[in-house]
């Protein structure tokens, strides 16, 4: 049979052990933790630049497009005029030469 200390003395070792390993434990998860956290805030952090990005492309390209369409609605105004000034001068080509009798 054992003394009493001596069993005292194994189970303070066992729960020293115990104690020290639920601390390194504890530590190891605190560790992994911190790492995750990390890494989503990184990703938090590209996710918010890469949509700012694509914000200020969208920005960019309705930009562009307005900017395209005053362009082509000029340039059809112009056609129109154009188109507008032939027909006028085709008419009166027209009525030359029915005035005139060419043929």
């Amino acid at each position: 049979m054992m003394p009493p200390d001596i069993f005292k003395w194994v189970m303070g070792g066992v729960m020293g052990a115990a104690a020290f390993f639920l601390v390194w434990q504890q530590e190891a998860q605190y560790r992994i933790d911190a790492g995750q956290t990390a890494s989503i805030t990184l990703v938090e952090k590209d996710s918010r630049h890469y949509q700012q990005q694509m914000q200020e492309s969208f920005r960019s390209l309705t930009a562009s497009q307005a900017n395209t369409a005053k362009i082509l609605e000029g340039v059809a105004s112009r056609i129109e005029a154009i188109d507008e000034r032939g027909s006028r001068a085709l008419i009166s080509h027209e009525r030359i030469r029915h005035n005139t009798g060419d043929d």
